[in-house]
């Protein structure tokens, strides 16, 4: 059986998240604002188990990154707006 393996690329307020999937597993998420890494994270479980690649887990995978991405964008504004 051939395993799933692929960097998948989502835009969201102007910056790129990665999530790279490694034989049917989500193992890495990174975010990139103008071409440079912001953040890079291993994903696994609480339990340290690997996360298995499905759609569900994927939307959770990305949610975090978006959560992380708003984070960013709410500290900048705040710090422009001083």
């Amino acid at each position: 059986m051939i395993k799933y393996n692929d960097v998948l690329i989502r835009p969201y307020k102007n910056t790129e998240i990665e999530v790279v999937v490694e034989d049917d597993v989500i193992t890495t998420t990174k975010v990139f604002l103008d071409g440079k890494c912001l953040v890079c994270n291993d994903i696994t479980t609480d339990t340290g188990e690997d996360v298995p690649y499905n759609k569900a887990n994927l939307e959770k995978v990305l949610e975090m990154a978006r959560e992380y991405v708003d984070a960013v964008w709410e500290e900048n504004v705040t710090h422009i707006t001083r």
